[in-house]
């Protein structure tokens, strides 16, 4: 009520319980004032009030492999909880997407995209970090190399597992 209006006493209740007024959503608050010989009340006065989500952005964390290597991840941070909470109230499963890379994809970056949160109190948003996948180091007495992936060669005088296909 205003604050130039003074009463002498006042009562209010809620529809919810009061543990649930600390979660996103719309609740109520219904005050009944007491008429006394200075005023009189025509109706309680309903309010309304809104707890927005708060805003929560899940960042993937860089990550580098070599060459031939199986996908894989450093893991994510977080960024926005409130009240000490940690990521043990969200739902679903992190889903890490790899931008399409294979063990046999060639040496490069790719984007390292997250997905699969929710949340009934956080908007959750989602930044994607990188997998840098380097060249796979091989050494043969006097020859040494970077391979990427993307040459084939016919001058080495051996064969090594998976290279053998492109020799």
């Amino acid at each position: 009520y205003p604050s130039y209006l003074t009463f002498d006493s006042y009562t209010y209740t809620k529809d919810l319980v009061e543990d649930d007024s600390i979660n996103a959503g719309t609740y109520f608050v219904i005050a009944n004032f007491e008429e006394s010989q200075n005023y009189e009340i025509e109706e309680d006065v309903t309010l309304e009030y809104v707890i927005n989500k708060k805003a929560l952005v899940v960042t993937a964390k860089d990550h580098t492999i070599t060459y031939q290597d199986e996908a894989s991840n450093a893991g994510v941070t977080y960024s926005g909880f409130v009240n000490s909470e940690t990521n043990a109230v969200l739902s679903g499963v992190l889903v890490f997407d790899y931008d399409g890379y294979t063990q046999e994809s060639n040496a490069g970056t790719y984007r390292i995209t997250v997905s699969g949160l929710v949340s009934n109190n956080y908007s959750i948003s989602y930044v994607a970090g990188l997998l840098t996948v380097e060249a796979m180091q091989l050494n043969y007495s006097d020859y040494s190399f970077n391979y990427v992936g993307t040459e084939k060669f016919d001058f080495f005088p051996f064969t090594c597992g998976y290279m053998e296909k492109y020799l």
